[in-house]
């Protein structure tokens, strides 16, 4: 059996990646999610939401072969469409399935939702069936951004700063042109930067634009060398994660402001995409290695506090899981999430849907998540 493929070329500038050949394997199918609770009965906004994740998950499956579970842990109900291409002929097949695992691990791919076909409901149930995209973790990577890793990695707070030198002395200029160039830079690849402010954001990047610069009075002219260095900085920790400089020199000219255009102007495209990239390889380390989130449940009965570390601890995407502290109904655990808080918030009420508990998100603010358990 052939999947049809389709093949896309991308061309950027500024990108955390160059331009790669992507392939992709389309597939079409169907996803159904049914109501967990009392609430999410004829809920139609998240019944639809969560069948087309389902479905989603269902193509990974399909196209990379793995046997693991869906975003819920149980039972998963779904038909399948493959899309074969044999010679001339293009035929489908269809199949039905009850697939059933208490397994908590998904494979690792990318699922694009191409085309919604037909949705519908049945007996309480959402049917999404739709058109999606599946690639290996790989084959998506090739092509994403800088921006696209960033998103995934939780959209984290990024403060960038830039300090003029000048002869030794610090110049203030807080809207430089160096200052608007990096901050376009950052935006053009998905980078929405957070003004400073008094909480430090959880990432600080730091420029210095050092220019040295000489009278050559014997001709009437100036000589420049100028230096372009980052350091990038989890503020929280205050390690160092990234660093890297750029030098240029000497550049002669006939006034200041030329040497400065004209030394930082050879250096500074080749600058931000050293920067741009360092960004990338911190944000990757971050998907792939998971953030830390404290956790506070309230409201959780005694005797199901034992039960919600089992399931936290097994969480899909969680890559550590501190024990937790229980009291007063109060329930705090510190969980390294590879996904952002809304994820997480997300895939705790699912898991928590299993067992046929409800609990509601009520803030998410600085990587702390917290949560209200309901009782009917």
């Amino acid at each position: 059996m052939k999947y049809q493929l389709i093949c896309i070329w991308i061309i950027a500038v500024f990108v955390f990646s160059s331009a790669n050949s992507f392939c992709a394997t389309n597939v079409i199918q169907t996803g159904i999610a049914s109501p967990q609770n009392k609430s999410e009965e004829g809920n139609i906004e998240k019944l639809r939401t969560r069948a087309i994740r389902n479905a989603l998950d269902l193509a990974i499956i399909q196209v990379l072969g793995t046997d693991v579970t869906s975003e819920k842990g149980n039972s998963t109900h779904y038909h399948e469409e493959v899309i074969q291409k044999n010679d001339r002929e293009e035929n489908t097949s269809k199949l039905k399935n009850r697939y059933k695992s208490g397994i908590i691990s998904r494979s690792e791919g990318h699922a694009k939702l191409v085309e919604i076909k037909k949705e519908w409901q049945d007996k309480g149930q959402y049917h999404v069936r739709a058109l999606i995209s599946v690639s290996s973790q790989s084959e998506a990577a090739a092509t994403k951004t800088c921006g696209d890793f960033w998103i995934q990695a939780g959209r984290p707070e990024i403060t960038l700063t830039v300090v003029k030198i000048i002869n030794g002395e610090s110049v203030s200029e807080p809207d430089s042109k160096m200052a608007t160039f990096l901050r376009k830079t950052l935006s053009k690849n998905g980078i929405n930067l957070t003004p400073a402010g008094e909480q430090p954001a959880q990432y600080l990047i730091n420029v210095v634009q050092n220019l040295n610069v000489k009278d050559m009075m014997s001709v009437g002219t100036l000589t420049a060398h100028c230096l372009l260095s980052y350091k990038i900085t989890e503020s929280e920790s205050e390690q160092s994660l990234q660093q890297d400089m750029l030098t240029n020199g000497p550049k002669a000219a006939f006034s200041l402001e030329q040497a400065q255009n004209d030394c930082f102007k050879e250096i500074a495209p080749d600058f931000s995409k050293k920067m741009v990239h360092a960004l990338g390889t911190i944000m990757v380390d971050r998907i792939h290695n998971g953030r830390e989130y404290q956790l506070v449940i309230a409201g959780v009965p005694p005797q199901y506090a034992v039960t919600v570390s089992d399931i936290l601890n097994n969480l899909f995407r969680t890559t550590l899981a501190v024990p937790a502290v229980y009291a007063n109904k109060i329930y705090k655990k510190t969980i390294k999430f590879t996904g952002n808080a809304s994820d997480l918030a997300l895939s705790i009420q699912d898991a928590f849907a299993d067992e046929d508990w409800q609990v509601v998100t009520t803030g998410i603010r600085n990587g702390k998540i917290e949560m209200q358990w309901k009782t009917d």
